[in-house]
């Protein structure tokens, strides 16, 4: 976990790289859709929609949900019966055994086939799984949202933001009251074994 101190532009809070052991998991293939947060709503009436939800720019079905708090997320995860990957665990399923900026590489051009970033986005949110999946199976890892984890940190990056930013190690303290900045911050769930 963490990148080398060879890792161009890296933070400070990113070192010393050290192995870490995590029990068995299952995460999430995709980050949590519009779809399959709709659902939610439905089921629990009163509870209020997401930032973003009336956007269309941000609604569409196989789209990341966007615009949701920690706490929000939390809610979620134990509606699903599962709960946010610690960030421990986040970073082991995007690395998914690679050592790299990103799991596929170490450029833009590696993460253009990966995620969508401030590069290669078009300034706009887009369905889940449309990049190369990692070795796990898992897709958007890297770019596309924002994803809580249950420490309360974002991980990942966004379509918005620039690759390095994206990179495995990077991570965002942020408000976890806060619902998000431009339709980037959403959620992915795991089930620990």
């Amino acid at each position: 976990m963490g990148s080398p101190p060879s890792e161009a532009g890296r933070f400070d809070w990113e070192g010393p790289a050290h192995p870490v052991r995590v029990a068995p998991f299952y995460l999430g293939r995709y980050p949590v859709t519009n779809e399959e947060y709709g659902r939610f709503l439905e089921a629990n009436p009163g509870r209020e929609e997401p930032k973003y939800w009336g956007d269309r720019n941000f609604n569409q079905p196989r789209q990341p949900v966007v615009g949701v708090s920690w706490h929000d997320a939390r809610r979620y995860a134990e509606w699903a019966g599962l709960h946010l990957p610690s960030e421990a665990q986040w970073e082991y399923a995007c690395r998914a055994g690679t050592t790299t900026e990103y799991y596929t590489g170490d450029s833009k051009e590696d993460l253009d086939r990966a995620g969508w970033y401030d590069g290669n986005s078009g300034g706009k949110l887009h369905p889940v799984g449309e990049k190369e999946p990692n070795g796990f199976g898992l897709y958007d890892m890297h770019g596309n949202v924002w994803e809580w984890t249950d420490e309360g940190q974002l991980r990942g990056g966004s379509w918005a933001d620039n690759a390095f930013i994206a990179r495995a190690a990077n991570k965002v303290d942020y408000p976890i009251s806060d619902a998000g900045f431009h339709g980037c911050v959403g959620v992915r769930l795991i089930l620990e074994r």
